[in-house]
């Protein structure tokens, strides 16, 4: 018998893993070295493995307890066979010719144009008929693409109009699809943020939240870019007069005129009453949100016409004291 020069050539049945015969050598280690070449052989065929428990992933043999993955020339596609059962239908993706031009229900199928890709009209772009797979398609009435599975559509993408029972009132925000209050937040929802429940502006000076218990809140921006403004001269307000007119006020924040405490009770030792400050100057006080505040820029702006308006009295004052003087 000849002796074996590939591992292709070993059996797993001892008897035939022969030295080459020209001499033999002693009965004991002849039956060793045909039962070794047998080992090789059955580890080289996965025999007493399974893929997952330490064994080989087989390619190529078709044998009991092993995974095979290799090319089929009578349905001329790659298939997947286990412990002796064929996934012919179900590995790989089961497309039979080009897709662009099948038509048979277990075969892939495009839209005509790009259109349709982009859900401009209904369509179904990818399917399968049978049990266990999926089709994509496009929802028209709720403007939204739908993967099917197992015949349950599970929306692929959406607007915030489409959203079934999304909350029209921020005031009562609170779990549902595609937006949440509490947990970690998705990368596809819309959060309410502790206690504030919609954010806009008032034109384009000033930025408004709604707090949740106190009401509408807005914070002001005034631009002072030159090229935003016309009629430009000096002004004439009397802002010192006016500033003197201010009655400063300690007081305490009410309890039961908001939801939620405003602070924790504690006296403000010098404040303003916002109506009061309305009935000298409308501009002082911002009115876009639920209640009334200072507008502390236009109050700072004042301030400093004022500190100018007085420093241009102490020097007149200052120049008719030196004319006395030199007399």
């Amino acid at each position: 018998m000849a002796i074996n020069t590939t591992l292709a050539s070993l059996s797993q049945n001892a008897a035939l893993n022969g030295p080459d015969g020209a001499t033999d050598p002693p009965a004991i280690l002849d039956d060793g070295l045909r039962y070794a070449l047998s080992f090789i052989a059955q580890l080289r065929d996965g025999v007493g493995f399974k893929v997952g428990i330490g064994g080989p992933v087989k390619v190529g043999q078709n044998t009991a307890d092993s995974l095979v993955i290799g090319y089929s020339t009578s349905l001329s596609k790659l298939i997947v066979t286990n412990d002796g059962n064929s996934f012919a239908n179900k590995w790989p993706i089961d497309i039979s010719g080009k897709a662009d031009t099948a038509t048979a229900a277990d075969t892939a199928t495009t839209a005509t144009n790009a259109n349709q890709l982009g859900g401009a009209v209904p369509a179904e772009y990818v399917k399968r008929a049978s049990i266990n797979d999926f089709k994509l398609q496009w929802d028209g009435p709720n403007s939204r693409g739908v993967i099917v599975v197992d015949g349950v559509g599970r929306p692929a993408y959406t607007v915030w109009n489409a959203i079934p029972d999304r909350p029209t009132n921020l005031n009562q925000f609170a779990n549902g699809p595609g937006y949440q209050t509490s947990g970690d937040v998705s990368n596809y929802a819309v959060q309410r943020i502790d206690s504030v429940t919609q954010l806009g502006n008032v034109g384009s000076s000033a930025l408004r939240a709604n707090i949740n218990g106190f009401g509408f809140v807005a914070w002001g921006v005034t631009p002072s870019d030159e090229r935003l403004k016309k009629e430009i001269e000096p002004t004439r307000e009397d802002s010192l007069y006016k500033i003197s007119q201010i009655d400063f006020r300690q007081f305490r924040f009410r309890t039961d005129a908001t939801q939620a405490p405003i602070d924790d009770g504690r006296l403000h030792r010098l404040g303003v009453i916002a109506q009061e400050l309305e009935l000298l100057d409308p501009a002082w006080v911002s009115d876009a949100g639920t209640w009334k505040a200072p507008d502390q820029q236009a109050l700072l702006y004042a301030a400093l016409h004022a500190i100018q308006q007085q420093q241009a009295l102490i020097s007149d004052l200052r120049d008719r004291i030196h004319s006395l003087e030199n007399a």
